[in-house]
């Protein structure tokens, strides 16, 4: 390889692995938790049901709730161990004075 493309390919290669890497913890994830997103209907679900409302709250720029997306939400041992609550998730953003 000529000495001059090193540099070049060098870089090539670190900007690849930074946005596979990007990528990655960006994931998708598929959440398995059985969110409700309206506050007010799940309250009566959980007074009907004699459960807890657990509240998450969470918004599409944050880093660690799309981590937690990923790996603690799409754990079906965290699904089954919230089935004593009615779980609601709440966008920040979208519901800033309940937050």
């Amino acid at each position: 390889m000529n000495a001059s493309l090193k540099p070049i390919v060098v870089i090539g290669l670190a900007i690849a692995v930074m946005a596979a890497v990007s990528l990655y913890m960006r994931g998708s994830g598929k959440e398995v938790v059985p969110w409700r997103e309206d506050y007010t209907a799940a309250r009566a679900e959980a007074a009907a049901a004699n459960k807890p409302v657990l509240l998450y709250f969470t918004a599409p720029w944050c880093g660690p709730c799309d981590y937690m997306k990923r790996t603690t939400w799409a754990s079906n041992d965290v699904k089954d161990s919230l089935a004593g609550y009615v779980p609601v998730k709440v966008n920040i953003d979208d519901y800033a004075d309940l937050a």
